[in-house]
C-alpha cells in the first residue's frame, strides 16, 4: 500500500502521528473504557465479541464512541 493510500484510510487526527503513537493512545483509551464498564456491560462486551467474531470492532461500537465523546478523549 502506498503512503497516500494509507493516509486516506486514517482519521484526519491520525494522519500526522506515528503508528506507535496511535496504537498507544488507542490502547490506553480502550483499557480505560473497559475498566469503566459494569460487570453486566463487560459480559455484554464478551458476548458481542463471541457472536460477531472478526466483524466486531470495539472502536466503532456505540458504547465506546459515546464514552470517548463523554470523556472528551
Amino acid at each position: 500500500m502506498s503512503s497516500k493510500q494509507s493516509q486516506i484510510n486514517k482519521k484526519p487526527s491520525q494522519i500526522n502521528k506515528k503508528p506507535s503513537q496511535i496504537n498507544k493512545k488507542q490502547s490506553l483509551n480502550i483499557s480505560s473504557y473497559v475498566k469503566s464498564l459494569s460487570d453486566i456491560e463487560k459480559k455484554a462486551l464478551e458476548i458481542a465479541k463471541e457472536d460477531l467474531g472478526s466483524s466486531f470492532d470495539l472502536e466503532k461500537s456505540i458504547g465506546y464512541l459515546s464514552w470517548l465523546k463523554k470523556n472528551k478523549v
